[in-house]
């Protein structure tokens, strides 16, 4: 504002100017008369745009549930195919268009179709913000539970998370090939109860010529077939065990009498022989396994490859017990050979157990069923015993995995409480840190990435070691929020208290891997792994945060809500590196800003070079591009240019598409729309079908809906459809209709009909139709082949209202007094840009002034609500004598219609009268 200058005279014939022009946000922190000239003191539904500022853009209600909106998302499953995927109440919904095939929003509410997802069973969701990130071709949410939707069904986490190997490198008890190398390896995982061995297996033990058998068991090679064996009979078996007992001579063969089997033969002196086939070559084997007592008297070999070995009981000690409280799965991975390929293939045996039999036998088989062995736990549940052999493992490379249980529902709950989370990057890895959980404030906890894998772009959402959690600071001191910082640090924010606000910076560094207890891990060769580990440091900030949904990235600035304002943190220059302090980003609204009720509740969301923060049903944006610098010793120090809106009832925003959403609490899913064509904020009501019908161009609905229709106000409509039975399906047709004086021609129209024409008992009637002759001609409509009724619904609008306040001025002097001669506006070339001019002086005062609807001086002989400017693309400027005696002027203009209003500029003329006397 200009200053006061003590050279001012009386001039009654001379008019000055002053000029109102380049209008930008709003200051509601200083004095009205501290104000920079071209921002508004006060203002609503304004934005800067192309160089002007110009109306917000209106929003427009594109799906509603039953409850509130706590998130949504976008969602690209394996097929390609775009989920959009809701979280409305205490529901998950998928989002269809009006087909229920096509996934996305409609063109309203009414026409679009939400699909309630299954729940796993004994799951219920929170009715409260949730969380949720893609990663892996699924969608992670956070709501009352840790779910995962594959784009078919919603599951837990738990259900499928990932197993980590928690020891390698053990051999059996006693064993004399291997060294028993045992090695803590991957940590526990919270998420999943199991967790795997790997083990090393035992070579065969060879039959010999000479052995001394006690019902041992005796397994043939299930590489041998006749091909290779040739032929054998009784004289020259491949196996003869002869043994005696109780006087009684007994003797075992293993013979082959023709190219086609391989017998089994078992013979007591005096007796006839009793034989079994054990292998055909159609067939295949029965039975690789004879039980045998006695001397081994003959044994062949094929190739120097021993054909017979022993089954034996090897004992492995597991890293821990296994879980027998109910039924459970023991996997055992192992290797077998395939005959058809000739080669080893890996097998996996499942085998259930429970406390009641344990210490039973498990029969192990390869892929043609053959039984070679057998498995069973000890009964405290820390051995694995593997009875029979295994096939020897390959380059000494252990070739057992067993998977068990060991349960922790504890661990688990950690996980599921969790409330919010952040994708952080760190040492090339991407890390989902989760916190939230009410039961542990102050911790969170990272997911991880295998050992068995490098580190890679992603860790795995379902792998959460248990050693991955960090308590920061004292319990008093809740998590609230994450803030990614350019330096490729975390900033982890505390709740905003009373006392000193306090944040930590979480940083990250490359190391070799630990165990659980803090030891080395390495792979069964003795290589060190790699691991990525987070350090945690205490900062000085000077502001809490207390809106955790405030918290997002303008351009590189970070922000966040505090119960000051918007605060930016900043790296401090001063001292070490791991100090930040927050700075005022907001001080132009923070008179305003700070004063809002339940600012815990405020969302923000940062969106093409612009910050917006909605709390209680007002929007305050900032634009990135402008920045008022303030004088400090602090660098950085500056606040954005703001403005404010309201009629944003906004519980959380999202963005889709490139295009800026908001949910609402009363379930409402709302896009802006930004073409401005039509600047009515709508929510829209299904009249239910059949509650509206058509007699001799008279709609009447229901009195069901009587209440609904006394609230509508001007302005508000109702959009009426044709349904018509198209074999099985009913399709929505636009009206068709003649008119009645004109009955050849027949048209169809979408018909949008105001609800002003609506009368107390209902009815209505379509909106005439005037030729161009002016005659007024009604509409008669005419039903389709196979009619079966009409559609309709209610369009509820609001329009987007605004007004933009100038600073007061003196016009350059408090002196004297001053008579405003004239006004002249330079709107843009658009229709209907301006509805009111307002001015405010001493003498024309009110109480409680709304400008939006013109109150006090108001130009009224000036029709600004409905006049058209020029067409063409050449600027005029708008102008009117006046005759209005002040000392102080305030100007307002301000727009109540449904168009959009851009003013370029504001000249007062005005002259210099007598010198003030007393109050003026």
């Amino acid at each position: 504002m200009a200053r006061v200058n003590l050279n001012f005279v009386a001039d009654n014939d001379t008019d000055k100017a002053i000029t109102f022009k380049n209008f930008m946000g709003v200051d509601f922190t200083n004095t009205k008369m501290n104000v920079a000239p071209n921002r508004a003191t006060n203002m609503k539904n304004y934005i800067y745009e192309n160089g002007v500022n110009r109306k917000r853009p209106s929003w427009n209600e594109v799906a509603k549930g039953s409850g509130k909106v706590n998130g949504v998302w976008q969602y690209i499953a394996p097929n390609k195919e775009e989920h959009i995927i809701a979280h409305i109440g205490t529901k998950l919904y998928r989002v269809f268009k009006r087909d229920e095939t096509t996934s996305g929003f409609d063109i309203n509410s009414v026409y679009t179709h939400l699909e309630e997802l299954t729940l796993p069973i004994g799951v219920t969701l929170t009715d409260e913000i949730s969380y949720g990130i893609t990663n892996n071709e699924k969608l992670f949410l956070l709501c009352g539970a840790y779910l995962v939707y594959d784009g078919t069904t919603i599951k837990l986490v738990t259900e499928n998370a990932y197993i980590p190997t928690t020891a390698i490198g053990i051999s059996k008890q006693g064993s004399t090939l291997y060294e028993n190398k045992y090695i803590p390896f991957e940590k526990p995982n919270k998420l999943s109860p199991k967790r795997k061995n790997r083990l090393f297996g035992e070579t065969y033990e060879e039959v010999k010529q000479g052995d001394v058998l006690v019902q041992k068991t005796i397994i043939i090679d299930t590489k041998a077939t006749m091909t290779s064996l040739g032929t054998n009979d009784v004289s020259s078996p491949l196996l003869k065990v002869e043994g005696t007992d109780a006087g009684i001579t007994y003797t075992y063969y293993v013979i082959s009498t023709t190219t086609e089997e391989i017998k089994y033969q078992y013979e007591e002196t005096g007796q006839t022989p009793y034989e079994q086939v054990l292998w055909t070559s159609s067939g295949g084997w029965t039975t690789n396994k004879i039980i045998a007592t006695g001397t081994v008297l003959n044994v062949k070999r094929l190739s120097n490859q021993f054909l017979f070995y022993y089954g034996v009981e090897n004992e492995y000690k597991l890293d821990g017990k296994a879980d027998f409280n109910g039924t459970i799965k023991v996997e055992i991975n192992y290797v077998t050979y395939n005959l058809v390929s000739n080669n080893y293939v890996p097998v996996t045996k499942t085998i259930e157990l429970n406390s009641s039999v344990v210490a039973n036998y498990f029969s192990l088989k390869d892929e043609r069923n053959i039984e070679f062995g057998r498995a069973y736990f000890r009964v405290d549940a820390t051995y694995l015993v593997l009875f029979d052999p295994f096939e020897p493992p390959n380059e000494a490379k252990e070739n057992i995995i067993v998977t068990y249980k060991n349960f922790n529902q504890e661990n688990i709950n950690d996980i599921n409480k969790c409330t919010f989370g952040t994708l952080f990057n760190a040492q090339g890895g991407q890390f989902l840190f989760l916190s939230g959980n009410p039961d542990k404030p102050n911790y969170d906890w990272h997911s991880d990435y295998s050992l068995e894998t490098a580190i890679k772009t992603m860790s795995d959402f379902t792998y959460f070691p248990e050693t991955s959690y960090t308590a920061i600071g004292s319990q008093n001191e809740k998590n609230i929020g994450y803030t990614i910082l350019g330096d490729g640090s975390m900033a982890i924010h505390k709740e905003a208290t009373t006392k000193k606000d306090i944040l930590y910076i979480r940083t990250s560094y490359l190391g070799n891997a630990l165990g659980p207890l803090g030891e080395p891990v390495t792979d069964i060769y003795g290589n060190a792994m790699k691991e990525v580990f987070f350090t945690i440091n205490q900062s000085a900030v000077g502001e809490g945060m207390i809106a955790r949904n405030t918290s997002d990235n303008l351009l590189g600035d970070n922000l966040f809500l505090s119960r000051n304002g918007v605060f930016g943190l900043a790296l401090s220059q001063n001292i070490t590196s791991s100090e930040r302090y927050a700075l005022d980003r907001s001080w132009l609204i923070n008179g305003k800003l700070t004063q809002e009720e339940n600012l815990k509740n405020a969302t923000a969301i940062a969106f093409d070079n612009r910050y917006y923060l909605a709390v209680n049903g007002n929007c305050y944006v900032a634009d990135a591009r402008f920045k008022n610098y303030i004088s400090t010793d602090m660098p950085d120090t500056f606040s954005y240019e703001w403005w404010f809106w309201d009629n944003i009832p906004a519980r959380l925003f999202f963005v889709i598409n490139n295009e800026l959403y908001f949910g609402t609490e009363q379930g409402q899913i709302c896009k802006f729309v930004f073409d401005r064509t039509d600047l009515n904020d709508k929510t829209y009501i299904a009249v239910q079908r059949d509650s509206i019908t058509y007699n001799d161009g008279v709609f009447t609905i229901s009195e069901a809906y009587d209440e609904l229709i006394e609230q509508l106000k001007d302005g508000d409509g109702i959009r009426i459809k044709e349904l018509v039975l198209e074999g099985e399906n009913e399709v929505e047709y636009d009206l068709q209709y003649t008119l009645f004086e004109n009955q050849e021609e027949l048209n169809t129209m979408d018909f949008e009909v105001p609800i002003a024409k609506i009368n107390e008992s209902g009815d209505f009637v379509l909106v005439n139709h005037i030729t161009s002759d002016g005659t007024v001609v009604p509409y008669d409509i005419r039903t389709r082949e196979g009619h079966s009724g009409f559609v309709a619904y209610f369009i509820l609008k609001n329009k987007v209202v605004s007004f933009f306040t100038l600073p007061i001025t003196n016009f350059g002097t408090s002196l004297f007094a001053k008579k405003i001669t004239g006004i002249s506006i330079t709107p843009e070339k658009i229709t209907n840009s301006i509805a009111n001019i307002l001015i405010r002086t001493r003498n024309f005062k009110e109480k409680e002034v709304d400008v939006s609807n013109a109150g006090l001086f108001n130009f009224a002989d000036i029709d600004f609500a409905n006049f058209t400017f020029d067409t063409d693309d050449f600027y005029t400027s708008i102008n009117k004598k006046l005759n209005i005696k002040c000392n102080y002027a305030e100007v307002t203009f301000a727009s109540t219609n449904d168009r959009d209003s851009i003013l370029h500029e504001i000249v007062l003329t005005y002259k210099i009268t007598n010198k003030n006397r007393g109050v003026k």
